[in-house]
């Protein structure tokens, strides 16, 4: 599968990401650690089957700002590519931007119930959700930056992306769309905000090309 987690090598902490063509995977640049180890290839976690890798480097993009929450992308570089099979698979990127009333899968491992008693699952969640208009939801988000971000909920359901899902896929029509940047602390109808991958492609791009 396109799903991984990423464990820190020195707190066991679980964070989430997802790969794009090897040897760099995509993540979320508030899970900088010095060191991790990358499990793929299972919906579970902690499998004995996945596979493991010890993830080298971290490249955070050069003009993220935690304060102003814009540019919240971060790509990990693998000490070995991956080995792809039935369960590990690439995911493509695109430049393309994602569109309002798109129909998206989101996935991670984050909290199934809120703060403040969180619970979190064993085994990967995933929901669909739909693109709304960023001016829909200014409503919620006041700093969101049109070129930088996509915006995703539901208008039925409190099933999103919440607490620990941070760094996880957007993924639409077969394509990473986006990152799981922020949202709300607690299952609700808020949208989520994103990381658009669209605006990051050069960089992605250029990136890998350089440290590959």
């Amino acid at each position: 599968m396109f799903r991984y987690k990423l464990d820190s090598v020195k707190d066991k902490e679980i964070l989430r990401g997802c790969p794009p063509p090897d040897p760099q995977s995509l993540s979320v640049s508030l899970c900088g650690r010095s060191a991790y180890n990358v499990q793929m290839g299972s919906d579970v976690l902690n499998d004995p089957n996945a596979q493991v890798i010890r993830a080298t480097e971290s490249f955070v993009y050069p003009q993220f700002d935690g304060a102003k929450k814009v540019h919240d992308i971060m790509l990990v570089k693998l000490s070995r590519p991956a080995t792809l099979s039935s369960t590990v698979r690439t995911l493509a990127i695109s430049s393309k931007c994602t569109s309002p009333g798109t129909t998206c899968l989101v996935s991670g491992w984050g909290s199934t119930t809120g703060s403040p008693f969180e619970t979190y699952p064993s085994e990967l969640m995933c929901t669909n959700v739909t693109i709304i208009r960023l001016e829909d939801c200014r409503r919620h988000f006041l700093y969101l930056k049109r070129h930088y971000m996509v915006c995703g909920g539901t208008h039925t359901s409190n099933t999103n992306a919440y607490v620990g899902d941070s760094g996880g896929p957007l993924v639409c029509n077969g394509a990473l769309r986006g990152l799981v940047s922020r949202g709300p602390s607690t299952p609700s109808l808020n949208p989520v905000v994103f990381t658009a991958i669209c605006r990051y492609t050069q960089w992605i791009e250029d990136t890998m090309r350089r440290y590959s």
